[in-house]
């Protein structure tokens, strides 16, 4: 019997929902404007990370989860200065929007429900397009409390 359920285990196929990872606007001329962030989705154990001034230490991930010990599982994981982990925003959450500087200067990813705080943590990821450089996560923020805010540049961010 146990060999029955684990053949018929070992037949089944893993079916996992993914996020869209494309974006469409309107550029400042009228045009369409389509962006594909997919090649930003990080895998296979990896996420991109970086050291605030206070300590604390991010993963976080464009359309995929974070690799930290974040729970639930998060897009963005924080892990304090005082080695907690915090959700900073959950993957079913993403929304994106227009660049930081307009629809034509890239592409802004926003992940809330994170743990919570004074309310639930939620991060906005600026990803400015940089038409020759490789994806780059080059500073973070905590603006106001428990709402955090990353800067990236990448060629993946420039319109199709």
């Amino acid at each position: 019997m146990k060999a029955i359920i684990g053949l018929l285990l070992a037949g089944l196929t893993l079916v996992v929902a993914q996020q869209s990872c494309t974006y469409t606007t309107t550029g400042t001329n009228g045009q369409t404007l389509k962006y594909d962030l997919s090649p930003l989705t990080l895998t296979n154990g990896n996420s991109y990370v970086i050291d605030d001034s206070k300590g604390s230490t991010y993963w976080a991930n464009i359309c995929g989860n974070a690799t930290a010990s974040c729970t639930p599982t998060q897009a963005v994981c924080q892990q304090g200065s005082n080695t907690h982990y915090y959700g900073c925003g959950i993957l079913s959450t993403m929304k994106f929007s227009d660049g930081e500087n307009g629809p034509d200067s890239g592409v802004t990813v926003w992940y809330g429900e994170g743990n919570s705080c004074q309310y639930p943590r939620t991060t906005t990821i600026y990803i400015a397009c940089s038409p020759d450089a490789e994806t780059i996560l080059y500073d973070i923020a905590e603006l106001s409390s428990c709402e955090y805010t990353l800067w990236m540049k990448s060629k993946y961010a420039c319109p199709l």
